[in-house]
């Protein structure tokens, strides 16, 4: 089977200088006594690959000691043969570069990477369920990428869109206002009596005139209001804009080595800047020409309104109802035009509105194929660790804290009394079911489907129809947890309640599974006795061959010997505080060192040897 593997490292300076370490493609074991560097070789690995750190600060303190100032160069081969080194300074990024010397920048995280576990993040990972699903989505990671940036992109989409549910929501109590206006207005307007036959026509004239007067000066009032607001919002974007564009390129860079390809971006911007500038202020001038041009004109026009509205007064003065109608008139019409627009933002939140449960609908789509991923790769793994008393069990979107946490965010300082239970049973009913009760007023499904009583349904009801935050808890999903669990005499137990020992037994196959990266592990058979250590890790090796590198610091003979199928490698780190020397070799090569390193030497092995010949 085709997979990944470290073929070899090189370190210039610090604890491990002028050491080169060759990988076998299948196990390599690397043994010293306390002290000799075999934490700190693993450690250059993760660090030249710049695989997260289970403890920052501790490997910073170690790189210092150690790697200080020197370079780490890894020779790496992918799964399809191509070769790449990884280069890294301390103290500053990995370089990669193809079997051609050219450098990659992006992507070469995409080409190579290493799983890499020390005893401590193995105990950590049976404690934590987080973890644990985590280890389930490493095996499935291409099938879910996809999904997680859809994912991504739903989640934002909403969030970003409920600042304009939200504030067109408002519009529905202001239409009503509006509507028992104009309704008042029209029943006044009703009861007041017809004005004089002979005036008639010339009254209902004034009245229109005036009325439009009205509306002139609200349409120029709005333009010179907006023009005005425009111009500050422009010189605003200008600064923004020309802050970006504000890229300097030095001279001393123009007219160094790679001055040709950047004298080109540096002219391009340039004439990109002028062109904003020139933009800007073309629009600026339009703007500062357009308000004077409106300016002038509403004071124009008011002047003309002034004696307009004279001529128009003369017709009405000695008639107080007609008087009362021109004011109802114009009232009439900016609740009208007032009406018009709130009918707009009304029609535009429906239409928001559709298109969020739409996006809803979706987001939870992804989240059920997410869960079908895993529960097949659940399946997988399952059949996989049957014979080593491990499973996994998929809780499926039993991860409700988001949906707690909005409730509870929903229900804070409303001093209602038993809260929190009327949150826990909210819990039983999905997110966009609770929504759709809500807005129906539905009482009956909440003291059914949630059993609370009639008084707590009731009062979600009215606590949560016209909330703020109903629209974020409609679109909050639930995710999935993953327990795994040890079989101990017959009894699945989750790995949280087991001893240390149990907790490596049940997570060690785990890690071991197939898998095209590289495994990195530091003393895995760590708190293991012999006889597991041997059933459950040396079998995995050995299943492992040709399918997977493992790179391993050990202290245990029995990895080094009953693993090996005669093609294991055996790096022997010895050191004497300031630096270490490396030998390296094939078992057979380094028995010596195994026996004393590993065994206690000569004697101790010949005698246990004798020890356990006896009858």
């Amino acid at each position: 089977m085709a997979h990944h593997r470290i073929v070899s490292m090189e370190v210039d300076d610090g604890f491990l200088e002028g050491t080169k370490v060759t990988f076998a493609g299948h196990l390599t074991c690397v043994i010293g006594s306390r002290g000799s560097g075999k934490t700190t070789l693993l450690e250059f690995i993760r660090y030249a690959l710049n695989h997260p750190q289970g403890e920052p600060i501790p490997q910073k303190k170690m790189l210092e000691k150690n790697l200080k100032p020197g370079r780490l160069r890894l020779l790496v081969e992918d799964a399809a043969g191509g070769r790449f080194v990884v280069e890294r300074l301390f103290n500053d990024a990995p370089r990669v570069f193809d079997s051609n010397g050219r450098a990659i920048v992006d992507g070469w995280k995409d080409l190579f990477d290493v799983d890499y576990f020390t005893q401590t993040e193995i105990a950590a990972i049976a404690d934590d369920p987080l973890r644990q699903l985590q280890l389930v989505d490493s095996f499935v990671a291409q099938d879910l990428a996809d999904l997680a940036s859809r994912l991504q992109t739903l989640e934002r989409t909403l969030e970003h869109q409920i600042d304009g549910v939200k504030t067109s929501g408002k519009s529905g109590v202001e239409l009503a206002e509006v509507d028992g206006q104009i309704e008042a207005n029209a029943r006044r307007l009703g009861e007041l009596a017809p004005p004089d036959a002979a005036l008639d026509a010339a009254k209902r004239a004034a009245i229109a005139a005036q009325v439009r007067r009205q509306r002139e000066a609200t349409l120029l009032n709005t333009l010179v209001a907006r023009l005005r607001e425009s111009q500050l919002r422009i010189v605003e974007a200008k600064a923004f804009v020309l802050g970006k564009l504000d890229v300097p390129f030095d001279a001393d860079l123009l007219a160094d080595e790679n001055g040709p390809i950047l004298r080109p971006l540096a002219d391009g911007l340039a004439a990109l800047v002028t062109a904003t500038q020139t933009a800007f202020a073309d629009v600026e001038r339009g703007l500062r020409a357009q308000q004077a041009t409106a300016t002038a004109a509403q004071a124009q026009l008011a002047d003309v309104h002034l004696q307009q509205n004279v001529a128009g007064d003369a017709v009405l003065q000695r008639d107080g109802q007609a008087r009362e109608r021109l004011e109802l008139e114009k009232g009439q019409d900016v609740l009208r035009a007032r009406r018009d627009q709130l009918r707009s933002d009304l029609d535009s939140r429906t239409a928001m509105l559709a298109e969020r449960a739409r996006l809803v609908d979706e987001l939870v789509q992804v989240v059920d194929r997410r869960t079908a991923i895993r529960r097949r790769q659940v399946v997988r793994l399952n059949g996989d660790l049957e014979t080593f008393g491990v499973r996994f069990v998929l809780q499926e979107g039993a991860d409700v804290s988001a949906y707690q946490e909005r409730l509870e965010d929903a229900f804070k300082g409303s001093g209602k009394h038993g809260q929190r239970d009327i949150v826990l049973k909210l819990l039983t009913l999905e997110p966009r079911k609770l929504g759709k009760h809500v807005m129906a007023g539905a009482r009956a499904p909440l003291v059914k489907d949630c059993r609370l009583d009639d008084d707590q349904a009731s009062w979600v009801l009215t606590h949560l129809r016209d909330h703020d935050d109903l629209l974020t808890i409609q679109a909050t999903t639930s995710d999935d947890r993953v327990q795994v669990e040890f079989n101990v005499n017959g009894t699945w137990k989750p790995t949280q309640s087991l001893s240390t020992g149990q907790k490596c037994s049940a997570i060690l196959p785990i890690l071991m599974l197939q898998d095209e990266r590289p495994l990195v592990a530091d003393e895995p058979e760590s708190h293991l006795d012999q006889r597991t250590l041997v059933d459950r890790l040396v079998v995995q090796l050995q299943r492992m061959r040709g399918a997977r590198q493992l790179i391993v610091a050990t202290h245990n003979p029995n990895i080094v010997t009953l693993a090996d199928a005669g093609d294991t490698a055996v790096v022997v780190l010895t050191g004497d505080g300031a630096r270490a020397t490396v030998a390296q070799g094939s078992v057979d090569d380094m028995r010596r060192e195994i026996e004393t390193l590993l065994e206690g030497g000569k004697e101790a092995f010949r005698k246990r040897g004798e020890l356990y010949a006896k009858s």
